[in-house]
């Protein structure tokens, strides 16, 4: 799953690498090192044209739970998401992502491209209302099964996008979402690697650049997670 990511690009930096425009309110993201559940990031959709806009870590289903991860092997089937899947593509960048390593100690690592290249987790975005009537966008990261490095202490991580699928993937009359997925899966992965890091990351009230620096996991205790309801 993957309860925990960082974009520590700022607004201008996304817009500029990923050839978008930007929608009000994007402009002042300024970068974080730690995104997880209930907080805003930066997703890019195409609608036509590749836009950057800012959305909730967090889909909201009909029984109140928060679905931050879906599955791609029934992402096409599974009612709470094939219309977003179908109809609301995105992709959520991020420098890094985090995942706790499943023994005694849960030690957490951080997962970044191999050549400190900007990732493009695949996502799906729903918008709805909140309490006031304001529209709010949220989203989900989709996942996989997990490839090395990470498969060796995980069994699932975020799928991430080719620079060179990136349209197919968003423009929804170009590929439906089953073809797209395939095409991804088929294509050469994107490199990455990981290192253990504080486990300062796994409260939400860290968030600056310590958070992916590496650490000794024995040497530093492990702290408390929460990653809310997912969909691994």
């Amino acid at each position: 799953m993957c309860g925990r990511f960082a974009n520590a690009r700022q607004a201008s930096e996304l817009v500029e690498e990923l050839a978008a425009t930007i929608s009000g309110g994007a402009e002042a993201w300024r970068g974080s090192f730690n995104v997880g559940p209930g907080k805003d990031a930066p997703i890019l959709v195409e609608v036509p044209d590749r836009r950057l806009g800012i959305a909730r870590f967090g889909l909201s289903s009909a029984s109140g739970r928060l679905l931050i991860n879906a599955r791609a092997e029934t992402l096409a089937s599974k009612p709470t998401f094939a219309e977003a899947a179908a109809r609301r593509r995105c992709v959520v960048p991020a420098t890094g992502f985090y995942e706790w390593e499943r023994t005694e100690r849960r030690v957490p690592h951080h997962v970044h491209g191999a050549h400190g290249e900007l990732l493009l987790l695949a996502g799906v975005y729903d918008v709805v209302h909140d309490a006031a009537g304001a529209k709010l966008t949220r989203f989900a990261i989709v996942t996989v099964a997990a490839t090395p490095p990470l498969a060796s202490i995980h069994d699932r991580m975020p799928l991430v996008v080719p620079r060179g699928l990136l349209d197919s993937w968003l423009q929804r009359g170009e590929l439906d979402v089953s073809s797209a997925l395939e095409a991804i899966t088929r294509a050469r992965p994107v490199a990455l690697a990981m290192h253990p890091v504080s486990p300062d990351v796994g409260s939400a009230a860290n968030d600056d650049p310590h958070l992916i620096e590496p650490a000794d996991p024995d040497k530093d205790a492990t702290g408390w997670l929460d990653f809310g309801d997912d969909e691994r």
